[in-house]
């Protein structure tokens, strides 16, 4: 398979380095999806975990690498032997995903017949990327597209790899008033994994612009379409938050502030609020409030060295053994994640 040398990609963008070859990498741990091939790359002289990614060949010549990094920036590396590049040179071009419209994306020349793009962070184009069946692109040299239907399973796995990588690291602390794009990312990553361990059904991740009103701060938005369940199908939906963590507040004593504050929301003398079972392995809580029929679970997982991922589960009202049933899937998913 292609030669990638570590040093191109260092220079490029901070999804990090790859080995010297896809084929014969140092991995620090392997990852297969069908016919996609690859895993984790660490760095060789830090040995810090830099992306997880996987390479697909066709039988054109060209070679598809995407890519995770280690703060979960995307990126895509196109290797064929009719690209005519400038070595190191960075410019836009065009890039697009099954019949969509043309997208200005940057892309860098990591060697005469290698480039990168970096398409748009995550989670707002995940859905995007994810259910494409098409990725076309112009390169000097080269105008085409390939196959990427494999991107469905793929993107699940990638993220599960990084964060198993990043369990290993040292991550610095969040600061209290600063909520980066690492960890928004890691909020959908954890969301999507235990989506896909929990296998609730088919999930579809709201963009910013299709999440309804009470949602739009939340870091993601996911919900379950049609989901059959004891009270009959309902849409569940799911969104997610994260929350530094503050010296001296465990995870116990984030349950009661957030009940009183359910409560005093809904000011209906319907309000009921419990505990969930906990969830094995994992420091987590979880906790469900209902409200005028309206049901939701609230789960809250350590995450990182300096912050949690809070989770919740809501469907229409009328649906409570139908949230319940999924909820009991998703903490099985929860306990799966790494």
């Amino acid at each position: 398979m292609t030669r990638i040398h570590k040093r191109w990609v260092l220079g490029a963008i901070a999804v990090g380095a790859l080995s010297p070859t896809l084929a014969e990498a140092a991995y620090t741990s392997r990852l297969q999806v069908g016919n996609w091939q690859g895993g984790a790359w660490a760095d060789d002289a830090t040995k810090e975990f830099r992306n997880c990614g996987v390479s697909l060949k066709f039988q054109g010549g060209t070679e598809l690498t995407v890519l995770l990094g280690a703060n979960f920036e995307p990126a895509i590396i196109v290797a064929d032997p009719r690209i005519t590049a400038t070595p190191r040179q960075r410019s836009t071009a065009a890039t697009k995903f099954d019949q969509n419209p043309d997208r200005p994306t940057p892309m860098l020349a990591l060697s005469a017949t290698m480039v990168q793009f970096v398409p748009p962070p995550f989670p707002d184009g995940y859905d995007f990327v994810r259910n494409a069946r098409k990725f076309g692109f112009v390169a000097p040299g080269l105008n085409t597209s390939v196959d990427v239907t494999g991107l469905a399973a793929v993107m699940p796995r990638l993220y599960e790899c990084v964060l198993a990588e990043r369990a290993r690291m040292t991550v610095p602390p969040a600061k209290p008033d600063e909520t980066t794009n690492a960890d928004k990312a890691e909020v959908l990553a954890t969301g999507i994994v235990a989506a896909e361990k929990a296998a609730a059904g088919p999930y579809v991740v709201l963009a910013d612009k299709d999440r309804p009103p009470a949602f739009q701060n939340a870091l993601a938005v996911w919900g379950h379409v049609g989901v059959a369940g004891p009270d009959g199908a309902a849409n569940v939906l799911a969104h997610a938050h994260f929350y530094p963590v503050i010296a001296g507040q465990t995870l116990d004593r984030m349950a009661a502030p957030r009940k009183a504050n359910m409560r005093t929301a809904c000011n209906d003398a319907s309000f009921e609020a419990g505990d969930l079972p906990t969830v094995p392995g994992k420091q987590a809580i979880g906790m469900f409030v209902s409200c005028r029929g309206a049901y939701e679970e609230v789960y809250i997982l350590a995450r990182r060295s300096g912050g949690h991922v809070e989770i919740s589960l809501s469907g229409p009202p009328g649906r409570r053994r139908t949230v319940e049933a999924v909820g009991a899937k998703y903490r099985a998913g929860f306990a799966a994640l790494p």
